[in-house]
């Protein structure tokens, strides 16, 4: 999934339980890592976990929430 212009988030697989998944959230142009998305137990969802030293405009930001919005709604369908 591109988001935008300047990251994407890919799927990496699923956590040491296997019950949620982990997406690495990447910067197209340099290759790096700039956070990844993973299950947070105490808050019960999806949360984005930033690289230290990386910064995100509100485009970016909104897109990311947007697919953390997405994933724990499908979450709590299965649940």
């Amino acid at each position: 999934m591109s988001i935008e212009k300047y990251i994407q988030i890919t799927l990496r697989g699923s956590s040491k339980s296997g019950l949620t998944c982990v997406w690495s959230v990447d910067n197209i142009h340099h290759q790096e890592r700039c956070g990844e998305i993973k299950w947070h137990g105490a808050f019960r969802k999806y949360c984005f976990y930033p690289t230290d030293g990386f910064l995100f405009d509100s485009a970016c930001m909104r897109k990311i929430a947007d697919f953390l919005d997405e994933k724990n709604a499908a979450k709590r369908k299965k649940v």
